[in-house]
């Protein structure tokens, strides 16, 4: 889904403006960001830890 960490990065500054456009998609977000985003995160400090 995000090839580079600058694309996710991306998508938290951006955050706050499309959840202010549009809230009713605030909780479809919210869903997204927990299934998704935050495993791949949690996934990333993992590895960074392990190789660092």
């Amino acid at each position: 889904m995000f090839d580079t960490s600058a694309q996710l990065n991306d998508l938290f500054i951006y955050r706050p403006r499309v959840c202010a456009a549009v809230p009713e998609r605030l909780p479809e977000f919210h869903r997204f960001f927990r299934e998704r985003l935050l495993p791949m995160q949690l996934r990333s400090w993992a590895d960074a830890r392990w190789f660092r």
